[in-house]
Order: C-alpha cells, then sequence, then structure tokens
C-alpha cells in the first residue's frame, strides 16, 4: 500500500494544472503552462524587527513544461522548469533572479520488476530561508549573491516478490556547486543507498522497514584566524586563507505500520534509528598547517505520524515528525519536530480553496572549539518558526485561471555563542495574485 505523506500545496503559480493522463503508446506527449504573478510582501526577507524591514513588490513568471513518451514497457518524461523574479525597488535589485530546473526520469517495467533512473540539472539563485540556521548566517537576511548548480541521480529497482511482498533498492548521487568563494556555504558530494520492504498483510493493514546509508563530502574556502608566532600575551590573531573539509556518515533504520480506515483515508506511521559520524578539518593555505575542528558521532530516534482523506469536495493531510539531520557545512546536529496540516476544499466546480499550515521547532548545537586558542565556537541555536498560506483559484476557462494567495511567517531565533546571547524575532505578511495559461494539457 502506497500512502503520500503530504498534500501538495500552492506556490506563487498555485494550482498545478498538468494532466498526468494516460498517452498513446509510442509517441511523444507534452503539456506546458505559465503563470504570471504579482504579490507585495511588508518583509520579503524576513528580516528581524531590529532591522527596520521594509515592504515591496515583487513580479514573478514561472513556465512548467512536461514531455512524455510511452510505450508499452517503457517510459520516458522531461519536467523543464524556469522561473523569473524581478523587483522594480532598487532597494531589493540583489534579490532578482532566474533559476532552471530540468528533472526526469526514465523507467522500464517487466512483469515483476522495474527498473527506474531519476535525474536532475538545476541552476538557481542562493537565497537564505526561514530555515537557515548554520553558524555564521546571517539568519534573516536573504543573500541574492551566490549562484547553486545542482546534479543527482537516483536509479532503482523494484521487485514485486509476491502479491503481498515488495522490495525496493536504489541508489543515489548528489553533487552541489556554488559560484562565490569565501562564503558559509560548501560545495558537496553526497553517494547512498537505499532500499525497502513492504508486506500487505490484508487490506487494511501493511509494515514495512527501510534503511538509508549515506556518506557526504564538503569544502569551502575561509578565512581562517590564527596566532602569530612567536605567541604573545594577550595573543594576536591574524585572518590567512584556508580550506575547511567536512566528512559526514550516515545511518538510518525505519519501521513503517499502514493501516487504511478506507479506500481514500490512510494512516501511517514510522519510527526510526539514525547513527552520524562527522569530522571537520581545515588546512591553512600559507603554512600548510592541518588541524583538527572537531569531530561527533552521535545517535537519535526519529518518527513520523500522518494521516491523509479525501471526501467528495476535498482532501486534507495531517503530519507530525521528528527529525535530526547534520549541517553539511559546520557538521552541527540539528533536531527539529515539525507539524503540518494541509487541505484544499471545492468552494464550487470553478472556484478552489486550499491551505497550509506549518509550525517547528529545531535547535542546533555546534562542535567544540576550533583549536588551542579556544576560539569563540561553541555555539548553539533555537529557532522556532511558523506560517499559515491560504489560496483562493478561480477556473475562468479551460486554458485561463486566476490564483489568489495570502501567507503569513512567524519566525524567532535564540542564539548563543559562548557567553553571547541574541534573541530575535521576524514577520512577514504577503498577498499574491496572479493568473495561468494553460497552453497544452496532455492527451486524456
Amino acid at each position: 500500500m502506497h500512502l503520500s505523506l503530504k498534500l501538495k500545496s500552492g506556490s506563487a503559480v498555485l494550482i498545478t494544472i498538468l494532466v498526468a493522463s494516460p498517452a498513446c503508446a509510442d509517441r511523444w506527449n507534452y503539456g506546458s503552462r505559465l503563470s504570471l504573478n504579482s504579490d507585495w510582501n511588508d518583509n520579503p526577507s524576513l528580516a528581524n524587527e531590529d532591522f527596520n524591514p521594509e515592504s515591496t513588490f515583487r513580479f514573478l513568471a514561472v513556465y512548467d513544461g512536461i514531455w512524455e513518451r510511452r510505450a508499452t514497457d517503457t517510459r520516458f518524461n522531461l519536467r523543464p522548469r524556469f522561473t523569473t523574479d524581478y523587483y522594480p525597488d532598487s532597494k531589493f535589485s540583489n534579490l532578482s533572479a532566474t533559476d532552471y530546473f530540468l528533472p526526469g526520469s526514465f523507467s522500464y517495467q517487466r512483469p515483476l520488476t522495474i527498473w527506474n533512473l531519476g535525474f536532475n540539472a538545476a541552476k538557481q539563485s542562493v537565497l537564505s530561508s526561514e530555515e537557515t540556521i548554520s553558524q555564521g548566517s546571517p539568519i534573516g537576511v536573504l543573500q541574492g549573491d551566490d549562484t547553486l548548480t545542482q546534479i543527482s541521480l537516483t536509479p532503482s529497482l523494484s521487485w514485486q516478490i509476491t502479491e503481498k511482498d515488495e522490495l525496493t533498492a536504489g541508489l543515489n548521487y548528489g553533487m552541489t556547486d556554488y559560484a562565490l568563494e569565501f562564503t558559509n556555504r560548501s560545495d558537496t558530494t553526497n553517494v547512498g543507498g537505499n532500499f525497502s520492504y513492504s508486506r500487505r498483510l490484508s487490506e487494511r493493514h501493511a509494515v514495512g522497514f527501510s534503511g538509508f546509508i549515506s556518506t557526504s563530502d564538503s569544502d569551502r574556502r575561509a578565512r581562517i584566524p590564527v596566532s602569530v608566532d612567536p605567541p604573545t600575551d594577550p595573543p594576536t590573531l591574524t585572518i590567512l586563507e584556508g580550506e575547511v573539509t567536512t566528512n559526514t556518515d550516515s545511518y538510518y533504520l525505519t519501521a513503517d505500520y499502514d493501516y487504511a480506515f478506507s479506500e481514500t483515508s490512510a494512516l501511517r506511521i514510522s519510527y526510526g534509528l539514525q547513527d552520524s559520524t562527522t569530522e571537520s578539518t581545515t588546512e591553512i593555505n600559507l603554512t600548510g598547517q592541518t588541524r583538527s575542528t572537531g569531530s561527533l558521532s552521535f545517535n537519535s530516534t526519529t518518527f513520523n505520524v500522518a494521516y491523509q482523506t479525501e471526501l467528495q469536495r476535498a482532501k486534507y493531510s495531517i503530519e507530525a515528525s521528528r527529525i535530526v539531520t547534520l549541517d553539511i557545512t559546520t557538521g552541527q546536529p540539528q533536531d527539529r519536530y515539525q507539524l503540518e496540516f494541509d487541505g484544499q476544499y471545492a468552494l464550487t466546480k470553478r472556484l478552489l480553496g486550499g491551505w497550509r499550515l506549518i509550525a517547528w521547532t529545531q535547535e542546533a548545537v555546534a562542535l567544540e572549539a576550533l583549536d588551542e586558542n579556544n576560539l569563540p565556537t561553541n555555539f548553539s541555536s533555537q529557532l522556532t518558526f511558523a506560517s499559515a498560506e491560504f489560496r483562493l483559484d478561480w477556473n475562468l476557462t479551460r486554458k485561463w485561471y486566476i490564483n489568489s494567495r495570502y501567507e503569513y511567517r512567524w519566525r524567532k531565533t535564540d542564539q548563543s555563542i559562548n557567553d553571547f546571547n541574541q534573541n530575535l524575532t521576524a514577520v512577514s505578511n504577503q498577498l499574491t495574485i496572479g493568473v495561468t495559461y494553460l497552453w497544452k494539457e496532455l492527451p486524456r
């Protein structure tokens, strides 16, 4: 039994209009849409209240396409996406950007097995988000001066062992590269493998378990404070260029239970264990000195409880979860508890309402001091975030749609670096209205 853990939520383009319906065999089929939106936000960068945030307008254009070819036992598709943000206010001009995305997949199906290869390539501007909590990051300040290139490959194999048993195994490779140097962002390479097994006990009950192993390497250029030689009292520091590298190994094991209340309502409960080890080193270019900047091993438990239902005119999902991840730049563990409520309701045949409510809290604790100089690196941070989004979409004709959205965001940050404590709060309100034109939908 398969259970989608969350409903798709609206974005600036709002309704997902592309119709994924069966296509004729051995031929190309395509669909595309263009959305034009404008919005007003009283704090677009979600800057902290102490920074006196300013309001501004933004214009956003989004193109989505899908090219697909199906045959008896194969399927190939590409889903290009282009987005352009434009801020007419010169104060926010650094946030204007154009992003490119090219995900796709190829699958080959046999009577009992499905071979699949997923891939994605993207080039996008870098904006810090409300989720940024890394040490040294200017939390709440959008950084629009960098560009991120991403490539990923995800081959997998699914095997229907019996009518009730299914086994899936896969590999993943990911690479990220930033254009700018001497930032707090790291170029990373990630390699991993995963498997999952599920057994349907009855029409209502199913159980399963899954595992995941990954290793990631990240590196960034940095300016490193070091003591002068010979030592002085008090210590005198100078700044030298260096390379900071971080290696992280992680293991996950999760048990799942699914219960179907009906054909349209289901519950999934997952409980997992994870073990992670991270080690960071710094090499100073001028002296060739290499030193360990910290190492950490930890294990933790994770859980996820999700309920989804679909009614005649509405559908919604509720999800509660806990996950612990490692920041790829600093190697610090980040412990997050999250609650999410998504839904949509058909007010009329042409009018669709929707909502998305999210609340989470995340805590991060950095590694120990850099070296014997006891530089100020004992860092901890707790980030609490909440957002509420409400959507109203109007289907004018088969090709024209009007989209509207309101979003409220709230964030509180409590940071501590050695004896220095800082408490920051940020709030934003955003109104969006736009129009979507459907050029062509996939054949029904």
